[in-house]
């Protein structure tokens, strides 16, 4: 965080050695989740070569978009986007023969995820006086939906807000070793990405996933 010359406030991302290893805990995270997988033999991407390769694409994406929320605090509209389509596509070659209104119910929910956020966000600058989420978690999040659907919202919001307050610990943990002062913001874009890929990965022991 800096000053600019009229003494506003100009937000910057963690620097690259404190990005670079959270990004790396990411990937331990990503790593030891798909090897306890393997041992208890759960989720989709374990039973069926589809599935686990929809598990790469996704694991990439997030990887990708964890970097940039950790170092300039957004998240870029083209990964979204290709995040968003590409789980359509999925959605599509696996839930033959109903594949048209599985795409269809996972399109309306992303809208539907979008516009929730656009709303929370609207309410919080009404109400606190600044924007509480960015809207690019909203894009995430309906990119999170097109992949999986309107079941995987609620345990997605679940499980990234307490990780949510587990990264905001350590980020907050990190600027004080490194003599940073805190900007007051902390990127929600990592937790929905890790709680986005564990799902995947685990859909089977959440009783209302397909």
């Amino acid at each position: 965080m800096t000053k600019t010359h009229d003494n506003s406030i100009e937000l910057s991302g963690l620097s690259v050695r404190t990005s670079s290893f959270l990004l790396g805990v990411s990937v331990v995270f990503f790593a030891l989740i798909y090897a306890a997988g393997f041992h208890f033999d759960a989720g989709y991407p374990l039973s069926e070569p589809f599935w686990s390769v929809g598990s790469l694409v996704l694991g990439v994406a997030c990887l990708a978009l964890i970097w940039f929320d950790l170092r300039e605090f957004r998240l870029p509209n083209l990964i979204t986007l290709a995040m968003a389509v590409s789980g359509l596509l999925f959605t599509y070659a696996g839930q033959m023969p109903n594949a048209l209104y599985a795409v269809a119910l996972n399109a309306i929910s992303g809208l539907v995820a979008y516009l929730g956020i656009l709303a929370l966000a609207w309410a919080s600058t009404k109400l606190l006086g600044r924007q509480g989420i960015g809207l690019g978690d909203g894009k995430l999040l309906a990119a999170i939906a097109c992949w999986m659907g309107p079941q995987v919202l609620p345990p997605i919001l679940m499980i990234s807000s307490g990780l949510g307050i587990f990264l905001s610990l350590l980020l907050q943990t990190l600027l004080r070793r490194s003599k940073t002062q805190p900007t007051g913001y902390i990127p929600f874009g990592p937790a929905l990405c890790m709680s986005a890929w564990f799902l995947w990965n685990f859909s089977d022991l959440w009783p209302f996933m397909p």
